[in-house]
């Protein structure tokens, strides 16, 4: 290791391996970070050719540099650390199939430690819910009707719930919004007005068909929706594919906007930067980040870029009750390629799996290597009949096809306990979206802009 190539001011050098010649800009969090001259921008070093003993003997570095032990977690695939001090957050980890380290210095995060407390253990309830809440899909038309957007909720034990994503702003109609409230209050039980407790929201990617029609509904049922915690990894948009004409519209136009909408719809609420290994233990439920897009910069060579922001989808695995949910956001090929680098099959198989980008992939190998036993995909029933039948010739080529629930047909609940489920189907409601009866739901204005 060449130490005069060390960029990250302030961590000590990684001692062993071959350091990346390229300080990777991560980008930042819900206060920011994705501008040059950001504060709460995050960096990351990529050291390959180490081992697990040199990765600890620099843990130990860490250490006595005076950066204080967080979360630690030792699992068959790899080792993750976190340390904090120095107003910031250095999380190291080491995936033992490929000999990488990362290094990243997180300028955006609480410690794992803050972002987990005071959560609530008891179990109040004697089962778990997930719902894929059905959206309406159609032949696009700008503004009105959407080709994708996707939405799951998990209920645990101790009745809170975890969410995941949101549809597109034209899915955010009256009709939806009284649908998807009345199904949260029977998720959890309680009457019209009372609060109910969000432990988390989890957004896979910064596209708006996975923001929109969440901030939407904090701003119009906020005083009952309580937030507790955000979760995500948005990464630097030089590095996502954004073109360069784009991004100042990208960044100060949508996604600057988004996160000061998110700061005041969901005031007081935790944010972390989601980072590979995490686990967090949500009542009865345990969220496992298995990669993000700083992952896919793993090939040592000269095109370490994203090819768009859905390759910066973040992979996560949600467990409850005897089963699970593996949350795929658009991943495509790149994400798949890591995915089978890092783990075994074994350690990436679920219960449900939500297919990735609305069947816009084929991602054969992703399919080909997760194992799932119910497959839930968010797209409608007609794109999927017109053009994206070869997509989901895939799925069936890989898993029961009567096991397979479309979001645009509608909405389903899984009651599970120990494993075990059972099912409920309730009709789709809301249509296309219509500005002069639908347009007071927005966050933003209307028509849309980007």
């Amino acid at each position: 290791m060449e130490a005069s190539k060390w960029k990250l001011n302030g961590i000590p050098v990684y001692p062993d391996g071959e350091l990346f010649d390229e300080l990777f800009e991560v980008g930042g969090g819900l206060n920011g970070g994705f501008g040059p001259e950001d504060e709460a921008r995050s960096r990351m070093h990529l050291v390959n050719g180490t081992t697990a003993e040199a990765f600890l003997a620099y843990c130990g570095e860490l250490a006595r540099a005076g950066f204080r032990p967080g979360f630690s977690r030792d699992a068959a695939h790899g080792l993750y650390r976190e340390f904090v001090g120095d107003g910031r957050i250095v999380y190291a980890y080491f995936m033992r199939r490929t000999g990488q380290a990362r290094i990243i210095d997180d300028r955006a995060s609480l410690s794992a430690a803050d972002f987990g407390a005071d959560d609530p253990r008891d179990e109040v309830r004697g089962d778990s819910e997930l719902m894929q809440f059905g959206l309406f899909y159609g032949d696009p038309l700008r503004g009105r009707v959407s080709t994708c957007g996707m939405l799951y909720v998990v209920r645990g034990r101790n009745n809170e719930l975890f969410l995941v994503d949101g549809g597109e702003r034209a899915q955010s109609t009256d009709d939806a919004f009284d649908e998807l409230m009345l199904r949260l209050r029977e998720l959890t039980g309680t009457q019209e007005g009372e609060p109910m407790t969000i432990a988390c929201w989890f957004c896979t990617h910064a596209h708006d068909d996975h923001m929109d029609l969440f901030i939407n509904l904090m701003r119009r049922h906020g005083d009952v929706l309580k937030v507790k915690r955000i979760l995500f990894n948005f990464p630097e948009p030089d590095y996502a594919g954004v073109p360069p004409e784009f991004r100042e519209k990208f960044v100060g136009g949508f996604l600057n906007n988004a996160l000061e909408a998110l700061k005041q719809y969901c005031p007081g609420a935790k944010y972390l930067k989601a980072h590979t290994g995490q686990c967090f233990r949500f009542g009865s439920m345990t969220a496992e980040v298995l990669l993000t897009h700083e992952d896919v910069y793993y090939e040592n060579d000269q095109n370490v870029r994203l090819i768009g922001l859905n390759n910066s989808s973040t992979l996560l695995r949600l467990s409850f009750d005897g089963s699970s949910l593996l949350i795929l956001g658009d991943a495509d090929e790149p994400n798949g390629d890591v995915l089978r680098k890092y783990y075994e099959p074994d350690e990436v198989s679920c219960t449900y799996l939500q297919a990735a980008h609305h069947l816009a992939n084929r991602d054969e190998n992703i399919y080909t290597f997760v194992k799932a036993q119910t497959v839930l995909i968010p797209q409608g029933r007609l794109r999927v009949n017109r053009i994206r039948r070869d997509h989901y010739a895939v799925l069936c080529e890989n898993y029961d096809r009567d096991r397979f629930h479309l979001e645009g047909d509608y909405t389903i609940v899984f009651r599970v306990k120990d494993g075990a489920e059972e099912i409920t189907y309730y009709q789709l409601q809301g249509g296309p979206f219509r500005p002069e009866v639908d347009g007071h739901n927005l966050w933003r204005e209307y028509p849309p802009e980007l």
